[in-house]
């Protein structure tokens, strides 16, 4: 409860003050004149009325408070609104008895001082200003200023990060006080706190409750201009259109107090498809401050509003303004892509989408505008966009390998883009477009150029294209990689043998095998041919290789039936019959068929004959010799000495008198005539062989024979037979 001031002391004291202060003047020392000083007649009026406070001791003490002064203080610096010389007043009015008028004003008038002279960091403070607002709210809960406690309790509450208490004083406020002012205003500090935590919808509510209640609120501006910007982060631009409208008639000066209005209230425009509004609204923010550094944002959406509005023209003088302004900003690359690309194409437009958009007209070369970018920022966004359409660029242009080239440099960069996918269509497309005309040229050097520069390809060529297979293994064949070739070709092996390619394959298999001498391999092949609808010639190129890969390993009863099917055939190369008939005449010579093999060996050397008449490179003077031998054998053994002798007159041809198989000729020529009856003959083809050579065994041969005859001749002689 309220008392007042303890003034009954006073009077008790007065005799007390008046005696010391009579006794203090009269014991005044003198002044420098040796005089006592005298008091002007008012000085001593003063000291008479002036009262001295003393204890009950009679010792001085302070005079009490004058509280009519502080109070006055208190308020003068409170309407002046110096806080900090408030507290000290404040301090001393809380130690003295004041009427409850009064001593409320003290309370809201410390709670306020304490509350201004610490915002906004209220942190070390927070404590104090929660006493304090209770303090004063507490001391009259009907008091008309209950509302300010309450508002400094949701502001700290606030500070303190504690909004669902804070919003509760606040719907306190509005339920109990919502005519007072403070009540838009928490109302606003509450929707801002709510921003900053990023609870847009609830601070869109907030906004809204001012906007509504309390519509000629000097806050309603602020309460618009926010829940806008909350509208907007939502998401929400058409209910945010209509706020941007409706500030726009209100406050059209708002812009003025805060510049990122103008940004944000074009853009909502812009989003809602009101280009012209957007256009003059960003105009507007541009006007404000040309040279400020988001202007270089602000000249980027005007230019980006234009190509909208289907003004290129005036889009692209923007954006030349852009970069040369703010050669440095995040939109100077932007405003390059779009000035080669004559408009903005967001996102990662498709191949084909790009190619529509070189094809349009365009006063600029894209090409450059991209060489540009790279060169100039290579840092920035733009820079893979620029590499990748550059690829695109070159395809366009038909520039194909190196678009190729480019794009594979760019799938290595950046594989794990989105935008890799777009890279790969360029390359894929720029080596179909190679590949087919160096099929179609038969540049099978350049089809393996591509093939092994672009493996990024391979994946969608195989399995291999009959062609693309045939094309690489010929280019392997070429370079003299014939491992590799073959490899490739192979496949062909394994199909119905009906293309050119499976035949193709076949004869370079055969060939090399043959050149190889890879009998095996050739049966192999043989048996997986054997169905093929081979040509007839093709037919009998396999059967002559087969029955000489079998006569090579040993297989005569493989190789005989081909021999005798080769033999009958006039069809088929010379050379290969009269192999054929070779095989088969040693085959009659290993069975004793005379007859056979003297038609065979006649036939075998009447072939080779022409043959070397004919200077065939597969002519063959063995066999011609073979074969006279072997006749000059057959008839020898048939007993058609005279034609032994003849066939041993060719033979003879071939071995020369200083050949090692001369003498066997001789001797061999000595018993056909013998055979003969030509006794005479005989003696003097042995005796040359004896005179020739004794010492040889043909020469020791002879001589033995011819001894034998002599003896037998004397034998006869001694018996008469």
């Amino acid at each position: 409860m309220e008392t007042s001031a303890p003034t009954e002391q006073v009077p008790s004291q007065t005799g007390k003050l008046a005696t010391q202060l009579s006794e203090y003047q009269e014991e005044a020392p003198a002044g420098t004149n040796g005089e006592t000083e005298r008091k002007t007649p008012e000085q001593e009026q003063a000291a008479e009325t002036l009262p001295i406070y003393v204890d009950e001791e009679g010792n001085p003490v302070p005079p009490p408070p004058d509280v009519p002064a502080l109070q006055a203080a208190m308020r003068d610096a409170m309407k002046d609104g110096r806080y900090q010389d408030v507290l000290p007043s404040v301090q001393t009015l809380r130690q003295v008895e004041l009427s409850r008028e009064d001593r409320e004003e003290m309370l809201y008038n410390a709670m306020t001082a304490l509350y201004e002279t610490t915002r906004p960091n209220f942190t070390a403070y927070t404590q104090d200003l929660i006493n304090a607002a209770n303090e004063a709210m507490n001391f009259n809960l009907e008091s008309p200023r209950v509302p300010d406690a309450l508002a400094v309790l949701a502001t700290v509450n606030l500070a303190l990060g504690n909004v669902e208490d804070a919003r509760g004083y606040v719907q306190l406020m509005r339920r109990k006080y919502p005519a007072n002012v403070q009540v838009p205003a928490s109302l606003l500090e509450l929707g801002a706190k709510q921003m900053e935590r990023q609870e847009y919808a609830e601070a869109t509510l907030t906004f809204q409750t001012i906007l509504q209640d309390y519509p000629d609120s000097p806050l309603a501006k602020d309460a618009a201009r926010l829940e806008t910007y909350a509208l907007y982060r939502q998401g929400h631009t058409d209910r945010a259109l209509t706020l941007v409208d409706f500030v726009e008639r209100r406050w059209p000066r708002l812009y003025l107090e805060d510049p990122d209005y103008l940004a944000v209230s074009a853009d909502i425009r812009f989003r809602q498809g009101h280009l012209e509004d957007a256009l003059r609204t960003y105009w507007t923010q541009y006007n404000l401050d040309p040279a400020a550094p988001e202007s270089a944002s602000t000249l980027y959406h005007i230019a980006e509003v234009y190509y909208l509005l289907h003004n290129p023209d005036a889009a692209a003088k923007v954006l030349d303004e852009l970069v040369r302004a703010f050669p440095l900003s995040a939109e100077a690359p932007a405003a390059l892509l779009r000035l080669g690309e004559n408009g903005i194409h967001k996102g990662n437009p498709t191949v084909d989408e790009l190619f529509a958009v070189y094809e349009a007209p365009n006063p600029r070369l894209p090409g450059l505008y991209y060489q540009r970018i790279i060169k100039e920022y290579p840092q920035s966004p733009e820079f893979m966009t620029a590499q990748l359409r550059t690829t695109v660029w070159q395809l366009w242009n038909k520039e194909y390998y190196p678009a190729m080239t480019a794009a594979r440099s760019f799938l290595i960069d950046y594989a794990d883009k989105p935008e890799s996918l777009r890279a790969r269509t360029v390359l894929l497309r720029g080596f179909a477009h190679e590949l087919a005309l160096s099929l179609e040229e038969e540049n099978y050097e350049r089809v393996l150029r591509l093939w092994d520069d672009f493996p990024q390809v391979h994946d969608e060529y195989l399995p291999l294209e009959p062609d693309m297979r045939m094309a690489l293994a010929r280019a392997h064949l070429n370079r003299g990689n014939e491992q590799e070739g073959l490899e490739l070709l192979s496949a062909f092996l394994d199909g119905p043998g009906d293309t050119d390619a499976a035949l193709y394959t076949y004869n370079l298999f055969l060939a090399t095998y043959l050149r190889q001498q890879n009998w095996d391999a050739i049966l192999t092949l043989g048996e997986k041919v054997a169905a093929w609808p081979l040509p007839e010639e093709a037919r009998n190129q396999l059967d002559y290789a087969l029955a000489l890969s079998a006569e090579n390993l040993g297989l005569q009863g493989r190789a005989l039936p081909l021999w005798r099917k080769l033999a009958d055939r006039t069809d088929i190369p010379l050379y290969q019959r009269a192999y054929a008939t070779y095989f088969l005449a040693r085959d009659a010579e290993n069975r004793q068929d005379l007859r056979d093999a003297y038609q065979y060996n006649l036939d075998t050397l009447g072939m080779f004959t022409q043959l070397q008449d004919e200077q065939s490179p597969y002519a063959d003077q063995e066999r011609i010799r073979e074969s006279i031998a072997a006749l000059m054998d057959v008839t020898e053994n048939a007993g058609r000495y005279a034609e032994a002798l003849e066939w041993a007159n060719r033979y003879a041809l071939f071995v020369p008198e200083n050949s090692p198989d001369y003498a066997g000729l001789q001797f061999r020529e000595a018993g056909l005539h013998r055979k003969m009856g030509d006794m005479a003959r005989w003696r003097a083809l042995l005796q040359g062989i004896v005179d020739r050579e004794p010492d040889s065994v043909f020469g020791k041969m002879a001589a033995s024979e011819l001894r034998t005859q002599d003896v037998a001749r004397d034998l006869t002689r001694f018996t008469g037979n």
